[in-house]
């Protein structure tokens, strides 16, 4: 159950939608980017250690012009993200002087974004499957291939290439890789000719290169089709709920936007402590695209844990436990740190050290970009 709030911003009303189904203390964690599709991802588990704020704006509001989206640049999303915060602060109190921020996959550049310009109203940041780069022209300096390269390498060494024939998720792969080019052939546009029905069918189409569940990456029951279905959120106070949907010009626009990005430097740079989520099975968000671009050069206050998952930890059975116990202890830590005391916190499990490491799976094919 969420409660509504109307806010201001650039003379347009936003509705910030703050999580009220838990009665326990907690600090207000801002989803960033599109916001409230978010709103029935997390588990029960991880709503009990923060009070959900969404907020979607653009992202939801088809009534933007085009041409009012089409200026936004990250500092201003980041820009937006604050003045929610502040006047969140000044209509309900000091405990939104300081905010936790959780974005999941590309919307984890805004989170920087925030955590660079605003550290001192950042408690942490939680990154999920983020990228640290978009920018191919980085890529390619370093080793020659694109991030479906990479995504293809990953996906080659570490998934049994013996079972030809017979493993389903290397089968599937290999009916599912050849999307590139059919976003480029000619008439694709014209046989799926609305806007949203082809970035869901792009999106379907990494199959398991996204997911370690195999329903998920079959689509069995429409189960991953149905995450981009208009969402239902009810609302405080309201007889029906309120339904949402993407609006296409605005996520158009946001991937140009971070196809131009290379945050690595912001990311070494950063103060605010980051809790930064990698699925094993993600071979999107790689591990080797990871460790090489990033790891060995991070700052002590970015804790890396992968997870025995795909895209998505929060959501397949096998990285959501694993996701909540590592994000409720790493937030324990951080308010501890800053000796905030005000919030509930629960004690350590006794099987903290159980943590997917990543030594069962190879960075080997750094040099295989032939395959």
């Amino acid at each position: 159950m969420y409660q509504e709030i109307s806010l201001t911003i650039n003379q347009k009303t936003v509705s910030v939608l703050i999580d009220i189904s838990e009665k326990s203390s907690r600090p207000p964690c801002f989803v960033v980017g599109l916001s409230s599709h978010y709103h029935d991802k997390f588990s029960p588990e991880f709503r009990s250690q923060f009070k959900l704020v969404l907020f979607d704006f653009y992202w939801t509001d088809p009534t933007f012009e085009s041409e009012n989206i089409e200026k936004l640049t990250l500092s201003d999303l980041a820009h937006h993200v604050e003045v929610i915060r502040a006047q969140l602060e000044s209509q309900l109190g000091s405990e939104y002087s300081k905010i936790f921020i959780a974005a999941h996959s590309a919307y984890g550049f805004i989170s920087i974004e925030y955590a660079t310009r605003y550290s001192d109203n950042v408690f942490g940041v939680i990154n999920i499957c983020s990228f640290p780069y978009m920018n191919e022209n980085a890529i390619k300096k370093e080793r020659p291939g694109s991030i479906s390269t990479l995504e293809k390498c990953y996906f080659f060494a570490n998934f049994d290439r013996d079972k030809v024939g017979q493993d389903e998720r290397f089968m599937d792969y290999g009916r599912m890789a050849p999307r590139e080019a059919l976003k480029r052939k000619r008439g694709y546009r014209k046989i799926i000719r609305n806007e949203k029905d082809r970035f869901v069918n792009l999106y379907l189409s990494f199959g398991p290169a996204l997911w370690k569940e195999r329903k998920y990456w079959k689509n069995i029951k429409n189960i991953s089709s149905n995450l981009w279905k208009p969402w239902e959120i009810q609302i405080a106070n309201k007889a029906q709920p309120v339904v949402r949907d993407l609006n296409m010009k605005m996520i158009n626009h946001y991937f140009r936007l971070i196809n131009r990005v290379d945050y690595r430097n912001k990311i070494r740079n950063l103060k605010t402590p980051v809790i930064w989520f990698i699925g094993l099975y993600d071979s999107r968000v790689s591990l080797l695209y990871f460790e090489k671009s990033v790891i060995g050069n991070l700052p002590e206050n970015i804790e890396v844990c992968y997870i025995d998952s795909g895209h998505w930890p929060m959501l397949e059975k096998d990285g959501r436990p694993e996701f909540d116990k590592f994000v409720s202890n790493w937030k324990d830590q951080v308010l501890s740190a800053t000796n905030i005391m005000d919030y509930d916190t629960q004690p350590p499990a006794e099987d903290d050290d159980t943590q997917v490491t990543p030594h069962s799976f190879t960075t080997r094919c750094a040099s295989q970009t032939s395959m």
